[in-house]
């Protein structure tokens, strides 16, 4: 099923079943069934202060959220206020651009995916209310997983100044991953990257350009797939 939703409904109905909604939260970790959170870019109802004082959640923020919310097994709903003549407003029409863009190189990613064994590591937690507050600080450390079939997603929330993306969880000795990666491409970008592993985790050199902004998605095969 989609794992983002732009669409002013708060309930999904899956199998005859419902669906825990954590409306404006979020699972602190993997949950084993499907879940939903609903946030939105400005207040639930259109609101022209937002807008005339340029005060939207950012791109960035919502394509963090959306990709650690889909780490946990749970699906983002995003609800876009719309002014009376029903036309998205300019810095709304700026926001969808910019996540469609990320959405177009980066959707492998997303949909019909699945969470791994663990839905990331890095030093940013998550998790709780999402009303008020900045949006979390990530770093390059900080790296969410998915899978689809044989396939393991890799997204960094940050580029490495350096150039080089360590993923800890993926080292040669790793509880999660025992078997032997026989290619790792960058999504948007290079297809086959330069890479190396070893007891402290698999090192990936990127190019020298970012394909995207704000999340960096590697797509990891394994050996025989």
């Amino acid at each position: 099923p989609p794992r983002s939703t732009l669409f002013p409904y708060t309930t999904l109905f899956r199998s005859s079943t419902l669906v825990r909604d954590f409306e404006m939260s979020q699972a602190g970790a993997i949950e084993p069934n499907p879940w939903q959170t609903d946030t939105c870019i400005g207040g639930w109802h259109y609101s022209r202060s937002i807008f005339d004082n340029h005060r939207y959640r950012t791109a960035q923020s919502m394509v963090h959220l959306l990709v650690d919310v889909v780490s946990k097994n749970g699906n983002l709903l995003l609800n876009i206020p719309l002014p009376g003549h029903g036309r998205p407003d300019d810095d709304e029409m700026a926001f969808l651009d910019k996540f469609g863009g990320w959405m177009a190189i980066n959707s492998e990613a997303i949909y019909s995916t699945r969470p791994w064994k663990i839905a990331g590591e890095g030093p940013t937690k998550t998790g709780g209310s999402l009303y008020g507050g900045p949006s979390p600080r990530f770093g390059a450390n900080d790296i969410r997983f998915m899978t689809k079939g044989d396939t393991l997603y890799a997204v960094a929330m940050a580029w490495p100044d350096n150039g080089k993306l360590v993923i800890k969880s993926l080292a040669s000795d790793s509880p999660h991953y025992r078997g032997e990666i026989a290619r790792i491409g960058l999504l948007g970008s290079d297809s086959n990257l330069v890479w190396s592993r070893n007891a402290e985790g698999v090192t990936v050199n990127l190019p020298g350009n970012p394909p995207c902004e704000y999340a960096y998605v590697l797509k990891i095969n394994p050996l025989g797939a």
